[in-house]
């Protein structure tokens, strides 16, 4: 049976979906694009420290994702 989903190749784990079902419910409710992005980012990276998959993050995603935290905690728009 085949998906009608475009990504259906990008879900391989369930982890990745959640963290897309995630991103796709955040988008509209920050109304900003680019704030949806951001907790995409920290998102993905605090479900793979959680489900012990530490080794599968490249340190720029660390980089990025304590970048976004530190501009929401300044409260920068």
């Amino acid at each position: 049976m085949k998906t009608l989903l475009p990504f259906h190749v990008l879900l391989k784990t369930k982890n990745q979906m959640e963290n897309h079902i995630l991103n796709i419910v955040l988008m509209p409710l920050t109304i900003s694009i680019a704030q949806g992005l951001a907790f995409g980012f920290i998102s993905y990276t605090v479900l793979k420290l959680l489900t012990g998959k530490r080794n599968q993050i490249h340190w720029i995603m660390y980089f990025v994702s304590i970048a976004f935290i530190i501009n929401f905690i300044m409260g920068g728009h």
